[in-house]
């Protein structure tokens, strides 16, 4: 009978929570329908993971955006909450850590420990995440943003960046001035106030 009330419960908040015209593979594993919230037109690739630590009614976990591509295998843990931007795209083998287990004292079994609920993952609009790459807990990824395949991402990040590397860094930004990506030492002050807002 729990099973049974599970199955449409999960139902019950997919059809809610789920924009129109967007696909969830059936293979997708949900532990928290209720704090997840995915917009229209958006697609989640197969094996992909969501896990919401903390599960408090009226508040949302993850987030996902309107006209986005989650790709295959990816992985979810959220601390206070995830959210992506609308028009974001992850290639497969994603993860986003917003989540960890405490590790104070380590006479505790670590399973038996509870999970970090203060850290949040914030990601703007239109950025492309690339193959395995990891996005930890309390971390800002700015519009317009490319990471690299493999890339950890431990700090924030500015606005139309381009991140590679193990702890990721910023080699080059977008400039307006030239419509083009330049590297990060050419890049001024005067092509940060060029770049659009979020909303353009």
């Amino acid at each position: 009978w729990r099973r049974f009330v599970q199955f449409f419960s999960t139902v019950r908040y997919k059809r809610q929570n789920v924009g129109w015209g967007s696909f969830i593979d059936p293979s997708v594993h949900v532990i928290g329908w209720e704090q997840v919230r995915v917009g229209d037109h958006t697609s989640i690739g197969e094996g992909t993971f969501i896990n919401v630590n903390h599960r408090q009614k009226g508040v949302v976990g993850l987030a996902v955006g309107h006209n986005c591509f989650i790709g295959k295998r990816n992985f979810f843990t959220t601390g206070s909450r995830i959210l992506i931007g609308d028009y974001c795209i992850t290639a497969p083998g994603c993860s986003f850590l917003g989540a960890f287990h405490t590790y104070a004292n380590p006479l505790i079994p670590y399973v038996l420990c509870p999970c970090s609920k203060e850290y949040a993952i914030e990601i703007g609009p239109n950025c492309f995440i690339g193959a395995g790459s990891t996005v930890m807990h309390g971390v800002s990824i700015g519009y317009g943003s490319v990471v690299g395949a493999a890339t950890v991402v431990n700090k924030d990040i500015p606005p139309m960046s381009l991140v590679v590397g193990n702890p990721g860094r910023v080699v080059k930004r977008f400039s307006m001035k030239t419509n083009s990506w330049i590297s990060i030492e050419e890049y001024s002050s005067a092509d940060e106030m060029l770049l659009p807002g979020e909303e353009q």
